[in-house]
């Protein structure tokens, strides 16, 4: 726990990291890469691979899973007659109230990437190494949907909605 609250604390610019709690777990982890079920990227070394553990763990099961949470705690105190049909155990419609809490309140706001090396686009257009590029999950989330400042779970219910929605809820 204190190991997720230093990142919290960091991410919110409230407070330094404990590195040596950092480098405690990644010691302890290094100790249990074998015990890994999944293949972990071959490039990288042992500590490396350690790193790659605590970022995946950090940022997606305490910082994103949180964040999802408490945008849904708000949309059921915003929306109490969605609590209720969902507390009245319709299981598919909370998987329809989720996907629209994602829609409208995703994990990301502008994700970045720098390119490694060039990126052909077409015969004329090449996007060098180095190059920053960005992409706006708000504003795909956005497009292509109608009235897309209302919360509707209902638009998920039509067959297919998720494959053609422009929503990537998970980046």
């Amino acid at each position: 726990m204190a190991n997720a609250d230093d990142v919290v604390t960091a991410l919110k610019c409230s407070g330094p990291r404990h590195m040596d709690r950092r480098h405690r777990l990644t010691d302890y982890l290094m100790t249990r890469l074998g015990d890994v079920r999944h293949p972990l990227p071959e490039e990288l070394s042992p500590r490396e691979q350690a790193y790659y553990l605590q970022g995946t763990f950090f940022n997606t099961a305490v910082v994103q899973m949180s964040e999802a949470m408490a945008h849904l705690l708000m949309v059921f105190a915003q929306h109490p007659d969605v609590r209720e049909r969902v507390r009245k155990g319709d299981v598919r419609y909370l998987d329809h109230v989720m996907a629209e809490t994602q829609r409208l309140y995703p994990l990301f706001g502008i994700a970045h990437r720098i390119t490694t090396g060039p990126i052909e686009v077409d015969a004329s257009t090449k996007i060098p190494s180095g190059s920053v590029l960005c992409f706006n999950y708000p504003e795909f989330h956005r497009s292509g949907c109608t009235d897309p400042d209302r919360f509707d779970p209902g638009r998920w219910a039509r067959p297919g909605a998720a494959r053609d929605a422009n929503h990537i809820p998970f980046g």
